[in-house]
């Protein structure tokens, strides 16, 4: 059972905050904070029968880095959807990432992202993000995936 403050969304919430499905939902579950209401952390199993390791690289399969940044970002989606944004998370913009390990199948990764700058315009929801994940394996050590800022909107 969770803390107190701490909300846990799994798979049945996280589809119905992002559109993604299949292979493509990357998110397992999200973390929320009531103390810390604009940051969330993401939990993705890698999983062995991911279509992403039949070619990438057959005989030592490696976990592409911008899976591991889509990965990153459905997580701010999920946060988005939280904090009372609607629509889909499109993103438009992408700095200051780095790849700094390696990720293999059966690797549980950790992303913690944390909401910068929400502005409306009309319509239209513009926000800004910036996330980590880690390895759970090294998870004291330096993160596998760092994202400085990632921006987008929310469309209907």
């Amino acid at each position: 059972m969770p803390r107190k403050g701490l909300t846990v969304l799994g798979r049945k919430r996280i589809k119905a905050a992002i559109p993604h499905r299949g292979w493509q939902l990357l998110v397992d579950s999200v973390i929320i904070d009531s103390n810390q209401p604009d940051t969330a952390i993401g939990v993705m199993d890698v999983r062995e029968d991911n279509p992403v390791f039949k070619g990438h690289y057959p005989g030592n399969p490696i976990y592409r880095g911008i899976e591991l940044t889509e990965f990153i970002a459905q997580v701010c989606g999920v946060l988005a959807s939280h904090l009372g944004m609607t629509g889909k998370p499109i993103f438009s913009g992408i700095d200051g990432v780095k790849f700094r390990g390696i990720v293999r199948p059966g690797d549980m990764i950790v992303a913690k992202v944390s909401l910068l700058k929400k502005k409306s315009i009309g319509q239209q929801v513009v926000f800004s993000f910036s996330g980590e994940a880690r390895n759970v394996k090294d998870i004291a050590g330096k993160p596998c995936c760092l994202v400085g800022n990632l921006t987008g909107s929310l469309i209907p």
